[in-house]
């Protein structure tokens, strides 16, 4: 908690105050795909996208959204749809 901001939490890295018992997530931020919850007692929980293994491919790539609040906004595996040879 900061004195500046009473009743909040403060999270540093993006310079956001957050109000107790409330939720944060950061949109259009690179890298900050997260969701940051301010606990009664001032301590910040932060939510990432869990690890992945995802492989990109010829036909795959591996894309996030940051226009997107989190978990919408983690790493997905997008692929172009092949084209048939269907008459």
């Amino acid at each position: 908690m900061y004195l500046d901001y009473p009743g909040q939490c403060y999270y540093e890295e993006l310079n956001q105050a957050i109000p107790k018992k409330q939720s944060y997530k950061p949109i259009n931020r690179e890298g900050y795909c997260q969701s940051i919850y301010c606990r009664p007692d001032y301590v910040l929980e932060i939510g990432y996208c869990g690890r992945h293994n995802l492989v990109p491919t010829e036909q795959c790539r591996i894309a996030s959204d940051m226009r997107r609040t989190f978990p919408e906004c983690c790493p997905k595996l997008v692929c172009q749809e092949s084209e048939s040879n269907y008459i």
